[in-house]
């Protein structure tokens, strides 16, 4: 079994703040981040109506069948990726990566 997991960058474009995690999953848009620690942490310090993008690697870790990582998955591949700055590169296998955006507004998240 494979675990499925994606590298995210959040960037708001207007002063081009940005942040970088890992989620389970592949994120299709903004309520895919929601629970997220640094992502609910970045979003709260962004003004309102703030245009951001979402730049989303997906990466599996292990060999055989795809499955959604758990949180404490991506919690074990976050602090390997601490450690090993290299680790997706050389540890784990790129699918292919995606982009999204949306305009920010306390209301809708």
């Amino acid at each position: 079994m494979a675990i499925l997991f994606s590298s995210v960058t959040i960037t708001e474009l207007v002063n081009n703040k940005s942040t970088e995690l890992l989620v389970a999953g592949v994120p299709k848009q903004y309520c895919d981040l929601q629970g997220w620690t640094l992502y609910e942490d970045f979003i709260s310090s962004l003004n309102k109506f703030s245009a951001v993008k979402v730049d989303v690697k997906v990466y599996a870790y292990g060999e055989g069948e795809l499955c959604k990582a758990t949180p404490e998955e991506v919690a074990y591949m976050t602090i390997r990726r601490q450690e090993r700055k290299d680790f997706l590169e050389e540890r784990c296998t790129f699918l292919y990566e995606d982009v999204f955006g949306f305009a920010w507004s306390p209301s809708e998240t």
